[in-house]
């Protein structure tokens, strides 16, 4: 027989009062319980905490409560740490009882079985910051994917995007070298290499630090940039297009948090811009995802190719 799922609370306890609704829940245990469906914490505990919690498939979603609504300092600390919500005491219960009661939640992995696209009964709980832009448009053959932009002012370049897209250039132009050389799936297989050698410095500091390709784990805060996802969507000639947000960059990819799900190695077109003139466009192909809401996921994605569009081109 299986008992009620475990929330395990990491540092300080929450208040009886609390602690009875949780209750209601599930199981409430102090500190690291394995098997344990959620992890969470008070907002001002050290995120030295979330170091009790495993790594790989095995490590639960992070929900962090704040008493307050949580400034965007916060928020970013505690996303760079590795929490996946950053929530107010309020919205605490109606979280973890979506990781509860919601869909499994997917695997960390990069093949195509791991995919989730999720379903069952979710709060919408959609970022209003997050909308979706327009109903599915059709696919324009000349230049199917123009450069886009948010909102009609121009927007200035950010000069952390520039530092970016200069590094990313000169990276991807070697990385194409060698997985030519890899053969078939070469790209995976690069990556796989890749993320084995970063573990070697790691395994001294006892695995503390979770790095992948997707930038999940590292210790630098990702930018707050704003982009427009795009996908084809299935089985028609249609584009759909939505706001998205950049919630981790690592080396090869990117987690981004969406408005729609992913399939299997599906291509997303993502735009950002780099200066007034010009976007710079990343074509991803999407390797896991996990649904954060009724209508939210994060998607990995590993970037395969970099373009940049001047705004009014007509041709891709």
């Amino acid at each position: 027989m299986t008992g009620p799922p475990v929330i395990a609370w990491l540092g300080r306890a929450p208040p009886p009062e609390l602690s009875a609704q949780l209750g209601r829940l599930a199981w409430v245990r102090p500190g690291w319980q394995r098997g344990a469906r959620v992890a969470a914490l008070w907002g001002d505990s050290d995120p030295k905490l979330l170091a009790q919690l495993p790594d790989g498939n095995d490590r639960p979603p992070v929900v962090v409560a704040c008493v307050d609504n949580p400034p965007a300092e916060v928020r970013r600390r505690w996303e760079a740490a590795g929490a996946d919500h950053v929530v107010t005491a309020d919205a605490l219960l109606p979280t973890l009882r979506e990781w509860l009661e919601g869909p499994a939640r997917a695997e960390h992995a990069d093949d195509p079985p791991t995919f989730n696209p999720g379903g069952g009964a979710l709060a919408d709980d959609v970022e209003p910051s997050l909308t979706v832009l327009a109903g599915p448009v059709h696919v324009d053959q000349a230049d199917p994917f123009p450069p886009l932009r948010l909102g009609e002012v121009p927007q200035e370049g950010d000069e952390a995007v520039r530092r970016y897209v200069l590094a990313l250039d000169r990276y991807l132009e070697r990385r194409e070298e060698v997985v030519r050389l890899m053969g078939e799936d070469g790209l995976t297989r690069f990556l796989e290499l890749t993320h084995l050698r970063e573990q070697v410095p790691v395994s001294l500091s006892a695995g503390r630090q979770r790095l992948d390709p997707y930038g999940r784990g590292r210790q630098a805060e990702a930018p707050d940039w704003k982009v427009i996802v795009r996908r084809m969507k299935p089985r028609t000639r249609e584009i759909e297009a939505s706001e998205g947000r950049l919630y981790a960059i690592g080396t090869d990819g990117v987690v981004l948090v969406t408005l729609f799900a992913a399939g299997p190695r599906q291509r997303l077109l993502v735009d950002l811009p780099l200066d007034p003139q010009t976007n710079v466009q990343f074509i991803y192909e999407a390797r896991w995802q996990r649904r954060i809401g009724a209508r939210r996921w994060h998607v990995g994605a590993l970037l395969v190719e970099m373009r940049r569009r001047a705004l009014g081109d007509a041709a891709g």
